[in-house]
């Protein structure tokens, strides 16, 4: 296999050239091409080195030992090769430095993840993006450069365009009918407008027609106006923008 050393390193990176070399988003490294690689993802472009990519983690131990250790060694040692379940207190934490025996780090890394995202599936979430508006915690004060930067690295930008591509605006049929039904000339549904609300689907709502067909009129209307009749849609029982 591969080592953790520099030939390792430039097997390994040949290896990833080789395969993805022809990839759009692939970059070679023009300082260290024997061993870094670059990807350009929608934030811009990262280099990784890829010296001790598939070194295992130094503390990781053949678990045969590790129990022979346990089983013949003295208490200091013994207490060095301690499990981490023996480890863990009632709380859910850990005495002193967490210690991988008998498994590497990615693996344990899984483990935990996997819990995680049990938890997460068990309740409803709602993901709400935090930005900090300047490095300096300083209140009232917001930095452009470090807010966009934010942006784009969290992936903020990229969902919203994402977004944007399937009409992010959803309506009730009903809604929309009331709130525009005044740009037909359909006058009967002027209080519902004026209070800002319709009624949620789509039923009758005046002597003109119901939701659905107020609808059409609406969109005609927009058309009639020079809008893009690609950035409407009409639904079953939705309005999408």
């Amino acid at each position: 296999g591969l080592g953790g050393g520099g030939g390792g390193a430039s097997d390994l990176c040949e290896a990833i050239t080789a395969s993805c070399g022809s990839h759009p988003a692939f970059r070679r490294s023009q300082r260290e091409p024997t061993r870094a690689f670059g990807v350009a993802h929608f934030a811009g472009e990262v280099f990784y080195d890829t010296r001790n990519f598939v070194a295992k983690n130094a503390a990781a131990h053949r678990p045969d030992i590790v129990a022979f250790l346990r089983a013949h060694a003295g208490a200091f040692v013994r207490g060095l090769v301690e499990s981490p379940s023996a480890a863990e207190t009632p709380g859910g934490g850990s005495v002193g430095r967490r210690r991988l025996l008998g498994s590497t780090l990615i693996s344990s890394f899984r483990t935990e993840l996997n819990e995680l995202l049990e938890l997460l599936e068990a309740r409803e979430c709602r993901h709400i993006r935090c930005l900090r508006p300047n490095d300096y915690q300083v209140p009232c004060a917001f930095d452009e450069t470090a807010m966009l930067r934010q942006c784009r690295y969290s992936g903020l930008l990229e969902a919203t365009r994402i977004r944007r591509h399937g009409f992010a605006h959803r309506r009730s049929l009903g809604a929309f009918a009331a709130r525009y039904a005044l740009l037909t000339g359909r006058c009967g549904c002027a209080p519902a407008v004026r209070g800002g609300h319709g009624p949620p689907s789509g039923p009758p709502l005046d002597a003109h027609g119901s939701a659905p067909s107020i609808c059409r009129a609406v969109f005609r209307a927009m058309e009639a106006a020079g809008l893009d009749g690609d950035q409407f849609r009409l639904g079953r029982t939705k309005v999408f923008l």
